[in-house]
């Protein structure tokens, strides 16, 4: 036991499993700052010996854990920029701790800190993912307790992507063709008419790509079913990508299989054999001088809307995007259904001086709508809208549409006009 003075506050150092402790009891009273360093010492020992682990990383600091981690982070999975990052903030604020001390308490006052810095709910549960998930059996005891406090995550508002309207796709196009960066026109056209991801088109390289048959071959995907798909390259990308190579080709005298179709370098591209970082700088600025608002992403959406818009199946759109499942085609497909909604008022046939009851929903080129003297019957099928006859005057039967979306129950519903 070894209790010294800094100023007028007691501070205790003692060693435990080989390991350094010294700390600030806060104090400036001896008896205090003994009982302090004896209550420390029960804590090390407590948590020593609690969990079934190998006990010389209880008493690490964080700080070495997650050099550890990651040098096998990085062997096993392809980037580990994300988690390098993620793994940063953590070293920040929590690196100097010892691994017994993470608990409940370090993680919730961990997400304190960061709402502070104004960092996403988002980002931060997945630093806490990442912290707990490193921590190994004690993580899993403190995911436990917080889960059931239903404090483990913080609230994150889903952002449904939003859909290009025809205007906003025509100046964001005007201006990828501008020569601010080489690399947005072709990158634009790719996420536009080909659906292609951010790191999708980042990783492309020459050899996926056919000029001939005009198609490029997806390589790393962010699923199993993106990976390897075929996409279909209208005559708009084709013509991007075919001037795209020729500058390329005058750039670096040639296009190998193996070289990156978007390469790296500063101010300018010159290594063909890195692919570029982001696109995110080259996006704001084009989006920017087009006046539209959104991300590089929502182009996916609009691609994906389209096709849902022209009756393409499911399928053909799934192996288009590279979705895993019909959840996902679903996320996208609500912007499309929100989009084709609107309140208009539509007429049919004539009136008969009562007020119009009308609730318009163009979807699929179908409408509901009813008049004082007309009515019809509609169901829903497929999520297509089909007439299947005529109702009694002066009533409707219709399914009633919510937020967008065909209302679960599908109950039908009667209304006086």
């Amino acid at each position: 036991m070894s209790l010294f003075k800094r100023g007028n506050v007691w501070w205790y150092s003692f060693f435990f499993a080989g390991q350094l402790v010294r700390e600030s009891t806060r104090s400036t009273s001896k008896t205090i700052a003994k009982s302090a360093e004896q209550e420390r010492r029960r804590e090390l020992e407590a948590g020593y010996n609690n969990v079934k682990e190998v006990r010389q990383n209880r008493i690490r600091t964080l700080a070495e854990i997650i050099l550890e981690y990651l040098v096998g982070y990085k062997l096993r999975y392809r980037s580990a920029s994300f988690a390098e990052y993620a793994l940063g903030h953590v070293s920040r604020l929590l690196g100097s701790k010892l691994v017994v001390d993470i608990n409940e308490a370090a993680v919730l006052g961990y997400q304190e800190n960061r709402l502070r810095e104004k960092a996403a709910p988002k980002s931060i549960n997945e630093e806490v993912r990442f912290l707990l998930k490193m921590l190994g059996d004690p993580g899993n005891v403190i995911r436990a307790h917080l889960k059931k406090k239903k404090q483990l995550k913080l609230t994150v508002h889903k952002r449904i992507g939003k859909a290009f309207d025809a205007e906003e796709s025509h100046s964001l196009e005007a201006s990828a063709r501008k020569p601010h960066s080489p690399h947005m026109y072709p990158a634009y056209m790719l996420a536009r008419n080909g659906g292609l991801r951010d790191t999708e088109i980042k990783t492309l390289t020459w050899g996926q790509i056919n000029l001939a048959a005009k198609t490029v071959q997806v390589g790393r995907a962010k699923s199993e079913a993106g990976e390897g798909r075929i996409v279909p390259l209208n005559c708009e990308v084709h013509e991007a990508l075919l001037i795209h190579r020729a500058r390329y080709q005058k750039k670096f005298g040639e296009s190998r299989e193996e070289w990156y179709v978007f390469p790296w370098g500063k101010p300018r591209p010159s290594d063909p054999t890195r692919y570029i970082t982001s696109f995110k700088k080259a996006w704001n600025t084009m989006r920017t001088k087009a006046k539209v608002k959104g991300r590089s992403h929502d182009n996916r959406h609009t691609l994906i809307t389209e096709l849902a818009e022209s009756r393409a199946g499911d399928e053909t759109i799934m192996e288009i995007a590279g979705h895993v499942d019909r959840q996902m085609l679903r996320h996208y497909n609500s912007t499309c259904w929100s989009k084709q909604f609107t309140g208009h008022v539509a007429d049919h046939g004539r009136f008969s001086g009562r007020a119009s009851l009308l609730l318009a929903f163009a979807g699929q080129g179908a409408m509901l709508f009813a008049t004082g003297s007309v009515t019809c019957r509609y169901l829903i099928e497929d999520e297509r809208i089909i007439k299947t006859g005529a109702g009694c005057q002066h009533r409707l039967q219709f399914i009633k549409i919510t937020r967008g979306f065909v209302d679960g129950s599908l109950k039908r519903r009667r209304f006086r006009t």
